[in-house]
């Protein structure tokens, strides 16, 4: 999953708007599915500003240093149900 992470976020973030958005437009009918201009649009800002995004939270998650995490683990400690997601969501 990460690899397929990897790949998006690069494959937006590495080529311009334009060129994706004549791709949605002009590249997708050629293979039969065929968008009007304002969705293409629509799908073409998705595309590049959740690539933008998924690295901003990325970078915010591995910002959190290796003390916070075992601080929040240890103060968690007398749940027994402490999984990573309760304590990353405490963190931030």
């Amino acid at each position: 999953m990460s690899q397929i992470c990897q790949v998006y976020i690069e494959l937006s973030r590495n080529t311009p708007l334009l060129i994706q958005l004549y791709f949605l437009y002009f590249g997708l009918p050629k293979i039969g599915i065929v968008l009007s201009s304002e969705m293409c649009a629509v799908v073409g800002l998705i595309f590049l500003g959740g690539s933008y995004m998924a690295e901003s939270f990325r970078s915010g998650l591995e910002a959190i240093s290796k003390t916070q995490y075992e601080f929040e683990e240890s103060q968690l400690s007398w749940l027994f149900l402490v999984n990573t997601y309760d304590i990353i969501e405490l963190l931030l």
